[in-house]
């Protein structure tokens, strides 16, 4: 890093309360270019300033090739609409130190369920949804749901539904085992399923199978089937962050998901996907099928034996890593720092810390980037001599350390 990186690092730390010897940050290189600070509308508009920005600066030649830019963040949910804005502007990326979002359990079960709203014949949705939250459904039901489901041509709601039923068969007069059709030489595992089924249910192999569930299992399963029901009658008339409203009320996700480890981070992710629904526009009738295809498309794009990706890095996972360009973005309170450690000083001070790893990482450029809010305490720290306005602004309507961009 340069003396301007290094000084600025320098001033954030020295507005903790340090309980070792202080020590000065210094530079062997020359004083560089100044610090890039952009102030965005909000998390949106910051993503898509710090994805163009890697284009521009890639397009000027001053970074050779993507690896050389790390987009450094604080929380987690935070990676959401940077892996969009990058998929988007197909910008080849990887996530450092945390799961990409559209991968993280909690996110994938709502999208699960979205998914089998859509079409009810998902069975790779059905399998994931079935025990969420956990009703007692194991892999054996699961199995004999799908191959039921195969073997009637029906989907897989109305093989739950009738599979709930006393008495249910897993082979009917018009689909009998020993009389097969050309729908069974076309699903042959589902075929092979079913027998091994009936089998196990029943010595004689003329006989249909009856397949019982236990009340319990019966019950449970009804509930779901009832659910997904009303459910699908709401999905016409709802957008998708409204039908993720329902599906968390109806099934009573909250308390489920907060239960889990690190619960809280993994409902705000499930209120991050919400938030990313709400903010989704898609002009024509099939909104939600846009919504659930824009998702795939961003959990899709990340092959990770591609070279020169950028990194979409946590700041707590920055540490040891150099990158020539980085981007620390939700630079504002309640962010960075986060909102927990504002009313501590220990951990304020920690958060301090972190910001001083995270300037650090910077070898010849910085950016920092904030929302409309308010400016971190962090970067207050900052000389203003050492940044640098992204474009021309009025400098007296600024916050000390802050160069707004001219947004209206």
């Amino acid at each position: 890093m340069h003396q301007v990186i290094a000084v600025a690092a320098q001033h954030v730390i020295e507005g903790a309360e340090m309980d070792r010897t202080n020590k000065t940050t210094r530079s062997v290189r020359e004083i560089g270019d100044p610090i890039r600070v952009f102030e965005a509308y909000d998390d949106r508009d910051e993503a898509e300033f710090v994805a163009t920005q890697v284009l521009e600066l890639l397009d000027k030649g001053i970074i050779a090739t993507f690896a050389d830019v790390g987009v450094l963040f604080r929380t987690n949910l935070q990676s959401r609409v940077l892996e969009e804005s990058f998929c988007r502007l197909r910008i080849p990326h990887r996530v450092v130190g945390a799961m990409r979002f559209y991968e993280r359990k909690e996110v994938k079960d709502v999208v699960a369920f979205l998914r089998m709203l859509y079409n009810r014949h998902d069975t790779t949705s059905m399998e994931r949804i079935l025990n969420v939250p956990p009703r007692g459904i194991g892999p054996q039901t699961r199995r004999h749901i799908q191959a039921y489901a195969q073997y009637q041509n029906c989907s897989i709601l109305a093989a739950m539904r009738d599979l709930c039923r006393p008495n249910s068969t897993l082979a009917n007069e018009e689909h009998g085992l020993d009389d097969r059709t050309d729908a069974d030489s076309k699903m042959p595992e589902a075929g092979e399923e079913l027998e091994s089924l009936r089998n196990e249910a029943s010595a004689d192999p003329t006989k249909p199978c009856t397949f019982k569930l236990s009340g319990r299992k019966r019950d449970a399963l009804t509930k779901l089937c009832d659910i997904l029901q009303e459910l699908q009658l709401l999905v016409a008339a709802s957008t998708p962050a409204e039908l993720i409203k329902h599906v968390i009320l109806k099934l009573d996700l909250e308390p489920y998901v907060k239960s889990q480890d690190k619960g809280h981070d993994r409902w705000a992710n499930v209120l991050e996907l919400q938030s990313a629904a709400a903010r989704f526009a898609q002009k024509g009738k099939d909104e939600l099928g846009a919504f659930l295809e824009m998702a795939v498309l961003v959990a899709d794009r990340h092959d990770p034996q591609e070279r020169g990706q950028a990194s979409l890095v946590t700041m707590h996972a920055s540490k040891g890593l150099e990158f020539k360009v980085v981007m620390c973005v939700g630079m504002e309170e309640g962010t960075f720092p986060h909102h927990r450690a504002l009313q501590d000083a220990s951990q304020l001070n920690e958060e301090r810390r972190l910001a001083f790893v995270a300037i650090t990482r910077a070898r010849d450029v910085l950016y920092l980037t904030t929302r409309r809010t308010v400016p971190s305490t962090t970067s207050h720290q900052m000389p203003k001599v050492l940044v640098l306005p992204c474009c021309a602004f009025d400098a007296s309507r600024l916050p000390i350390t802050y160069m707004h961009l001219a947004c209206s």
